[in-house]
């Protein structure tokens, strides 16, 4: 933004530093009729600019295209041609003739001022949102691979995987457990919105896969709320800890609680953590 910001004011600031000097080098006018012509123009032009082309324009509607035509080039029309009876000195021997040569300049001006004005309005919203388009796509496809990195935990599936075939060699009817376990995890992460699954049985098998992988022993009980873990000594509960940090991207105070040789899972915080959502 800030970039597109700049180029429009630099050509602004061009613009109007040019007209100024072709009035007063190339037209022969005097700096205070420069200054007198081009501030009121100045205000007009950016009256246009600022106000009336984003009211008229953002509903898209035939009637209010013609009704911006009209009241701008009104306006415009009327300054020109009144300034053109003072200081355009034509026809003084035709009062007629002077007055339709001074509107009949002024609207031409005016038109000219009308469509660069519209034409820069329009110029500098279409970069404003080719910026905007690009801040979007590229903002969805950090969003798509943070959800992706959080619900499909690369390193705890592949794990889970080689659990799944080391069982199959040394106790093939543990295989099936293991694999719908990890099955329920990630249909309820991948589909979260969707799942049915029971959020309190997505944790446990969470927990579980992560504890038959590294060794843990452990038992669980659980209630509506909470999912309390067992395990055998404090070098388990602390090895569980620090496990499910390095697998979980939020931060563990969020969802648990420990003491003794126990944890406790607050499930819906665990399955719902605003920190891993808020991506």
């Amino acid at each position: 933004m800030k970039g597109v910001n700049k180029i429009t004011l630099f050509f602004h600031t061009l613009f109007w530093m040019l007209t100024f000097l072709n009035h007063v080098l190339f037209r022969s006018y005097t700096i205070e009729i420069a200054l007198l012509e081009q501030f009121p123009m100045m205000a007009l032009f950016y009256w246009n600019y600022f106000t009336l082309i984003p009211y008229f324009f953002k509903h898209k509607k035939t009637s209010r295209y013609a009704l911006w035509v009209f009241q701008f080039l009104f306006v415009l029309t009327c300054f020109y041609g009144t300034l053109g009876l003072y200081f355009w000195a034509r026809f003084e021997d035709h009062q007629i003739k002077k007055i339709l040569f001074s509107y009949g300049v002024g609207f031409y001006i005016a038109f000219q001022y009308a469509t660069l004005c519209l034409a820069c309005r329009l110029s500098y919203d279409y970069f404003i949102n080719l910026k905007k388009t690009a801040d979007l796509a590229q903002q969805k496809r950090t969003n798509e691979f943070t959800a992706l990195r959080s619900f499909v935990n690369i390193p705890f599936m592949l794990a889970s995987l080689r659990l799944a075939e080391k069982q199959a060699s040394t106790s093939p009817e543990q295989t099936q457990d293991s694999i719908l376990k990890l099955s329920n995890v990630l249909k309820h992460n991948l589909y979260q919105l969707n799942s049915s699954i029971d959020e309190g049985s997505v944790a446990s098998d969470f927990c579980s896969l992560l504890c038959q992988q590294n060794n843990i022993a452990f038992t669980n009980t659980e209630n509506a709320e909470e999912l309390i873990l067992h395990f055998n000594n404090e070098t388990d509960k602390l090895h569980f800890l620090e496990l499910l940090q390095q697998n979980r991207p939020e931060k563990i105070s969020t969802y648990t609680k420990a003491n003794d040789f126990q944890v406790r899972i607050n499930i819906s915080k665990f399955i719902h953590n605003d920190e891993l959502h808020s991506h």
